[in-house]
């Protein structure tokens, strides 16, 4: 199993370290995000979707609950599921239909809020994010055969 922990500074460090993160990613990948509100999760996904080449502008899907962009190098899937309370509401939205690609074209798919959720992906990369001071501790989990590799040359190693 992978646990790794990263200290970041600031909003442009998040912004930055999430654009190494993208470029990193793959079609198939699902990212499952914690933090409390202002902890910094769609600033992370805005960086992350830089790195996926996204030409479009990243904004928080809380209202929509789903954004999905196509213009980068594999679809990325935002969700933000913030507002759902019921478990059958987020059950309703079929989201094994995004990573397992079989109503969606697999893509990186990001989940806010992911506590949410009524099932879980075999394989994921749970990503919680909390207040440290002045910056945000990032600490990233990989369940199912997820592979760290070598950082994915985001500066990061295996604890």
């Amino acid at each position: 199993m992978l646990n790794v922990e990263v200290r970041i500074e600031n909003e442009g460090l998040m912004r930055e370290f999430g654009t190494r993160l993208g470029a990193a990613l793959g079609a198939g990948d699902v990212l499952l995000l914690t933090g409390e509100l202002g902890a910094g999760k769609t600033t992370l996904m805005q960086g992350l979707a830089v790195g996926l080449g996204v030409l479009e502008s990243v904004e928080s899907p809380t209202f929509a609950l789903i954004h999905e962009y196509f213009s980068g190098r594999v679809p990325f899937y935002h969700l933000d599921l913030y507002r759902l309370e019921e478990p059958g509401e987020v059950e309703a939205l079929y989201l094994e239909g995004f990573w397992d690609g079989s109503e969606r074209e697999l893509g990186v798919m990001a989940i806010e809020w992911c506590d949410r959720l009524v099932f879980l992906p075999e394989r994921f990369l749970r990503v919680s994010i909390v207040f440290a001071g002045e910056g945000r501790v990032l600490r990233f989990e990989g369940v199912g055969d997820w592979n760290w590799g070598d950082g994915w040359g985001v500066g990061m190693r295996e604890e």
